[in-house]
């Protein structure tokens, strides 16, 4: 079975989940935007996804049951380790989010220090061209910029959340 699926480096509980629900099927493959089951007799399992940067030792995952089901490299940067073993091990799951709290950190620096003086940039000078001469054609560049400040506003929110909550 293969599933296209997106998950970005702070939704690591939501890819958890995802994968805990595909009961009868274990990871097989994981390309960046394709999972790959294949059909499993083990019962429910637990999985755990590990990032580094660098590759990175997993000894802690396997000490707690765990097998590795795939390895991704990222085309960002980064190894995607992903972990599976059956839930009647109840050894606690390591979980090291160091560096993906850093990667994360390096995105919300990208765009307060780039994105954002641009949008704000072209937001003031369409909102002044506007004003000044109330040519609705600068509404078409300046109402969809607006809205991309606030997704990107509401995707740095997203991203500071889970470096504090983690």
């Amino acid at each position: 079975m293969i599933e296209k699926k997106y998950f970005g480096l702070d939704q690591v509980a939501d890819e958890i989940r995802y994968l805990e629900a595909k009961e009868g099927y274990i990871l097989k493959t994981f390309d960046g935007e394709r999972y790959t089951f294949d059909p499993t007799d083990k019962g429910p399992l637990t999985y755990a996804v590990h990032f580094s940067v660098e590759p990175a030792s997993l000894q802690d995952y396997t000490d707690a049951g765990f097998v590795m089901c795939c390895e991704y490299l990222g085309s960002q940067g980064g190894y995607y380790y992903f972990f599976a073993r059956p839930q009647t091990i109840t050894l606690p799951v390591p979980q090291n989010y160091d560096d993906r709290k850093d990667a994360i950190q390096l995105k919300v620096n990208r765009v307060d220090r780039f994105v954002g003086v641009v949008l704000i940039a072209v937001i003031f000078l369409y909102a002044y061209f506007f004003m000044k001469d109330l040519n609705g054609l600068y509404l078409l560049v300046l109402i969809p910029t607006l809205g991309l400040a606030a997704y990107v506003y509401i995707v740095r929110q997203r991203y500071q959340r889970f470096i504090k909550n983690n």
